[in-house]
């Protein structure tokens, strides 16, 4: 509730020449009652249109159930295009007190004063709106002027743009309305900061600006590609390399800690030219992060084509070998609406790690752990229970008695393991060339409902 609300008038308050020695007894029969303080940022007049401002009493008890919810404040609660302002929760002890003051005339003419302090009840949590309100843009048009006027007339076009009547939708969606398309936020921060403004950040000699490489249509981050001596490989060059690049023997090389995983690297890589890193850090069984200085000595990249995103042996040309097809990657989707409703298969990117404004972040008490690596045998003396081995292997391999980890998920044909893929992928052999998109694979193949979905049905039986 507003402050004013719970504060006394002015004019309720006592002056020094009507206090006295007497003690005012104080009544606590309700100080075990718990309360809500709301700031509300502005005069209410009227408090039900103030509570509908605020979503009404079933929001705020929705919110305040949840404490990582903001309270949101809708100026226009009918307006879908207006930008809320949200206040934060905070724990205090404060209590509500009722003042009441009782005028009694004497026979005399004089009056006699009679004072009441009651404890309405103590307020635990207070909601503060002490951020800044977002920028308000209102569906307005500017009427035609007259010949010879300078001032700007507006009009709203909130009726046009907003279907009161269900059964009108049809016809709405036939008329010529005016477009207006206002973003969702005008400022990312609602809580003003302190920005610290530095000089123009000095490069050293050879940088190029990411910007200027970067095509006019693509959109992404600014800052350069850290490479780590990788070598990136279109799909439309027309050689690939043959060896790393000079001087990433003497920068990396001493990067390499570990020389038994390099050696088991280049063996697979013997082995099968192409691989994903799921692929490698499974098999060698080893961290992401100790393969980025060891990859670039011993593989290029594809960024583009039908074997995008893997990791290729130095001298091996893929687009030139018709085997390669079965190294191609193929970009595998479980649905949300179809086989994620009764299969447990969480999303690569959950929606829940991004922070809308009507939810804060606050930080958890940290729970001490004990280390009991060295108090277990080590990975030599104990091998991996084989469901471990499974569900490793699924990262990378797909399996229709094994669920992927993932809604989306890369895999290459050759690590499909279904009798069904591997005969419709040797169908063509030596009947189509290389192409961008499908590679040494036939356009039908990759079109097939059988590929697409047969995973799905095998799941919907398990």
């Amino acid at each position: 509730m507003n402050r004013d609300m719970i504060l006394p008038s002015p004019s309720w308050v006592r002056k020094p020449e009507d206090l006295t020695r007497d003690s005012v007894p104080i009544g606590t029969s309700r100080l075990s009652r718990k309360l809500i303080c709301i700031e509300y940022p502005g005069i209410v007049n009227n408090l039900s249109k103030a509570l509908n401002t605020l979503g009404g009493l079933d929001d705020i008890n929705t919110r305040y159930s949840d404490s990582n919810q903001r309270l949101e404040l809708r100026w226009r609660p009918e307006d879908p295009y207006c930008k809320s302002s949200y206040g934060d929760s905070s724990a205090t002890n404060n209590l509500l007190l009722s003042f009441k003051k009782r005028r009694k005339k004497r026979a005399d003419g004089t009056f006699e004063y009679e004072h009441k302090v009651e404890i309405i009840g103590t307020v635990k949590v207070t909601y503060r709106f002490q951020g800044m309100v977002d920028f308000q843009y209102l569906p307005m048009i500017a009427k035609p002027s007259s010949p010879g006027s300078q001032d700007k007339e507006y009009m709203s076009i909130f009726d046009k743009l907003i279907v009161k009547n269900p059964g009108d939708i049809k016809d709405w969606l036939h008329n010529d309305v005016p477009l207006f398309l206002p973003p969702i936020i005008f400022s990312r921060m609602d809580m003003p900061m302190e920005y610290l403004y530095r000089s123009e950040m000095q490069h050293r000699a050879g940088f190029v600006n990411p910007q200027d490489q970067r095509p006019s249509h693509l959109i992404g981050t600014a800052r350069q590609r850290r490479s780590h001596h990788t070598i990136f490989v279109n799909f439309e060059d027309k050689t690939i390399p043959e060896r790393p690049l000079v001087g990433a023997e003497a920068a990396l090389r001493p990067k390499v800690k570990n020389l038994e995983v390099e050696e088991k690297l280049r063996a697979l890589f013997k082995k099968k030219p192409i691989w994903s890193r799921n692929g490698l850090c499974c098999n060698i069984d080893s961290r992401r992060d100790n393969l980025k200085y060891i990859l670039p000595l011993v593989a290029y990249y594809f960024i583009t084509g039908p074997w995008r995103s893997l990791w290729v042996r130095f001298g091996y040309d893929p687009r030139k070998d018709p085997s390669a097809k079965k190294y191609q990657i193929v970009d595998f989707r479980v649905r949300q609406r179809s086989g994620n409703d009764i299969i447990n298969i969480k999303a690569k990117r959950s929606t829940f790690s991004y922070k809308l404004p009507t939810v804060v972040s606050k930080q958890t008490s940290q729970v001490a752990t004990i280390n009991r690596s060295e108090l277990v045998p080590s990975k030599d003396t104990q091998e991996a229970p084989p469901s471990s081995k499974t569900n490793a292997e699924s990262t990378y391999k797909f399996r229709a008695d094994v669920l992927p980890p993932f809604r989306q998920m890369f895999y290459q044909i050759c690590d499909i393991e279904d009798e069904d893929v591997q005969a419709l992928l040797i169908q063509n052999d030596g009947q189509v060339r290389n192409q961008v998109v499908q590679g040494f694979g036939d356009r039908h193949f990759f079109s097939s409902p059988f590929l697409l979905f047969f995973s799905l049905s095998t799941f919907s039986k398990n």
